[in-house]
């Protein structure tokens, strides 16, 4: 995994990620769909390379379960 493959997926679903370095913690946000938010809770990484792969894991279950 690269950070190809998280920039990939977060443009084709239209989302962003959000790394937050203090604390730690990974968040998406995306559009809203049929009236719910697409944004999850913060998550926790050890460091932004685990956060990204957790992302894309996180993106591809999601949508793999919407098709």
């Amino acid at each position: 995994m690269d950070s190809s493959d998280l920039v990939a997926l977060l443009a084709a679903y239209r989302m962003s990620f959000y790394w937050g370095a203090i604390n730690k913690t990974w968040r998406i946000t995306g559009q809203v769909e049929n009236g719910c938010s697409q944004d999850t809770s913060p998550e926790p990484a050890e460091n932004f390379n685990a956060a990204q792969a957790a992302a894309v894991i996180y993106i591809q279950k999601k949508y793999a379960l919407a098709h």
